[in-house]
């Protein structure tokens, strides 16, 4: 089975709460938790930056560390 939800194609696979909301809401506490400067969170749809596309599945988020 094919779904799509807010840009978003898995098989079958789902959460009952929307992923990228908790993350973006929490993203103040995340960047003091982890003592960073940014974070960047996308939605699959945008594939720029990724080169195991594959592995992402809802739940499972990718994470990409970048330091300059």
């Amino acid at each position: 089975l094919f779904e799509k939800c807010n840009d978003i194609t898995s098989f079958g696979q789902r959460l009952s709460f929307d992923e990228c909301e908790i993350l973006k809401s929490n993203q103040d506490y995340l960047r003091r938790a982890l003592n960073i400067k940014h974070i960047d969170i996308r939605l699959t749809n945008d594939t720029t930056m990724l080169n195991n596309f594959e592995d992402i599945v809802p739940g499972k988020p990718l994470i990409h560390f970048h330091h300059e």
